[in-house]
């Protein structure tokens, strides 16, 4: 007994002396604030500067402690003008900057730059939003040949009118997200000739394969999407901006009846600023829609996609592929009759379309789409047979390119740019 209660005593000891050790912190161990820091945001705001008279911060600790003296930041401009074209641009984003532009100070007139779009660490990882945004997601691809031309989709006939027959397609835009792992259910309504009215009113007047008065809507009995790309090679003559607004109401309509969350993408093809070799842009009001692009951004659940845009603008040399190797012209983009785009100008179509799903950057995304199931006609649009069925001996480096590690990562540069650009918004 005696004993026990010794061992009791002892342990008793212990736990007392315990608080004691842990109470006494050594002082090698106490923070000692450093204010060596240089971050220049609101948190740790001085004054905030102007024209003539840069702003300032104060310096801060690791932990987060604010200190006593400062350091200075930038002159802060009144750009109020803040135009993001091509004639503008500054240069490309980084980790801590956005897409740079250049302005004019309305204060004191200088020539200044401007931030427009995300920097580099705010775009999501590649790969990361994939699966959470689009595996098990059905997504439609409305349109004309512009779309298999490109291999976004693959080519189906326009005789084969079934949605049956037309699920499940298995181009670009399947590749890049099953490469990212997502298994995504596409697909493909996309016909040679066809605008939206065609394809989503009640009467085809396309007058092809399908036979004019066809009614594609009946054959599209499943209407519950996820995501809807929209294309139109240009805006029907017949209607005005008002009633084409009202016509794309009415096909959303057809979709969010079944889904209410369904999104839409408004994608402008090349062929909107390049057509038969020659440049449209002159004809921007019945071509590009200097003003429907720019109303259809503002409706719900709808983000315009301007691949188009980039396309035209590299192929006139407005815009250039950073430290690039290659000469780019029409050849680059666009096969030998003049107006369709090649598998390059595809994967510009397919990558920013998957970019603005999922928020993802482009940089560093997968490259090589190509699937290997090509059948039937399909055959003539495989990245082997291309150049053969569709450059009659015109001279074209875009394969090339596409087999250029260092020049598709450029190219990828340049698709973050013109997302963040949004250039639909000055036509």
């Amino acid at each position: 007994m005696k004993k026990t209660k010794g061992v009791l005593a002892f342990i008793l000891a212990c736990l007392m002396f315990v608080p004691s050790v842990v109470a006494c912190k050594p002082a090698e161990e106490q923070h000692i604030h450093d204010f060596s820091k240089m971050v220049a945001t609101d948190d740790f705001l001085r004054e905030k500067g102007n024209c003539n008279k840069k702003t300032t911060y104060f310096f801060s600790c690791e932990c987060g402690e604010e200190g006593t003296e400062f350091f200075e930041g930038d002159f802060v401009h009144d750009v109020v003008d803040k135009t993001t074209t091509y004639e503008y641009f500054a240069s490309d984003s980084t980790a801590t900057s956005a897409t740079q532009f250049y302005g004019t100070c309305n204060g004191c007139g200088q020539k200044v730059t401007f931030e427009f779009g995300k920097n580099d660490s705010q775009r999501a990882k590649v790969g990361s939003n994939a699966k959470n945004m689009l595996d098990d997601k059905k997504v439609l691809i409305v349109g004309c040949s512009y779309n298999y031309y490109g291999k976004i989709v693959m080519n189906v006939n326009n005789n084969v009118t079934s949605q049956s027959s037309r699920i499940n397609d298995k181009g670009y835009f399947y590749q890049l997200c099953k490469k990212n792992g997502a298994n995504v259910k596409v697909t493909n309504w996309s016909f040679g000739g066809h605008d939206l009215t065609d394809l989503l009113g009640t009467s085809c007047a396309a007058d092809r394969e399908c036979g004019n008065g066809f009614n594609h809507l009946a054959q599209l009995t499943d209407r519950y999407y996820d995501y809807v790309s929209l294309m139109d090679i240009a805006r029907p003559s017949k209607l005005t901006v008002e009633e084409y607004i009202e016509e794309l109401k009415g096909f959303m309509k057809i979709f969010t009846d079944v889904n209410p969350n369904c999104k839409f993408i408004y994608s402008i093809p090349c062929g909107a600023y390049w057509y038969k070799n020659a440049d449209r842009t002159d004809f921007k009001e019945t071509y590009v829609g200097t003003v429907y692009a720019k109303e259809i951004a503002k409706l719900d659940n709808v983000i315009v996609m301007d691949w188009g845009k980039m396309i035209h603008d590299l192929i006139k040399g407005n815009a250039k592929v950073p430290s690039s190797t290659f000469t780019y012209n029409a050849n680059s983009f666009i096969v030998g009759d003049g107006y369709h785009p090649n598998l390059l100008s595809g994967y510009i179509n397919t990558l920013m379309t998957y970019c603005l799903i999922t928020g993802e950057t482009a940089v560093g995304q997968p490259t090589n789409l190509e699937n290997g199931l090509e059948g039937s006609m399909s055959k003539k649009y495989k990245k082997a047979n291309y150049v053969s069925n569709w450059y009659s001996n015109k001279p074209t480096n875009f394969i090339q390119i596409m087999d250029s590690a260092s020049e598709m990562a450029a190219i990828q540069k340049v698709v973050n740019r013109y997302i963040d650009m949004q250039t639909y918004l000055y036509y």
